[in-house]
């Protein structure tokens, strides 16, 4: 096939070469040197006519972050809430362990020394004497 286009020639990484594939397919571009042309005009700021296709990707990239964003942006705002529910429950539970612990201490303060505990009472039971 003739043409007036000058010929380049470069090697590149199998990942960067899949993605050019991928570029040409996505396009409906007939060869690589359509799609290396005009990745190359867009990027060279040559051709006003390849920018829509090279930020058509842009796009769908930005579309996606944005989606993630807004994802994340849901989740901390569900962990917060969660977190302001926990933490403002922290100081009744506190508060009520430690009633717990002084009504249990109390108990034991009157029990005078010999008499049996509970859990003496059930060693008690289960060894009779």
């Amino acid at each position: 096939m003739a043409t007036n286009n000058l010929k380049v020639s470069g090697y590149v990484p199998e990942r960067v070469y899949n993605q050019l594939v991928q570029f040409k397919q996505t396009h409906q571009l007939k060869s690589i040197s359509q799609a290396v042309t005009l990745i190359l005009e867009s990027y060279l700021g040559l051709d006003e006519s390849a920018a829509p296709i090279a930020s058509e990707a842009t796009n769908a990239r930005l579309l996606n972050l944005e989606s993630n964003y807004q994802t994340l942006t849901e989740q901390v705002e569900q962990l917060r809430q969660t977190l302001e529910l926990m933490t403002d429950s922290l100081p009744v539970t506190f508060c009520r362990l430690l009633t717990e612990q002084e009504e249990l201490q109390s108990i034991l303060n009157t029990l005078k020394p010999g008499e049996q505990t509970g859990s003496s009472l059930l060693d008690a039971n289960e060894h009779p004497g």
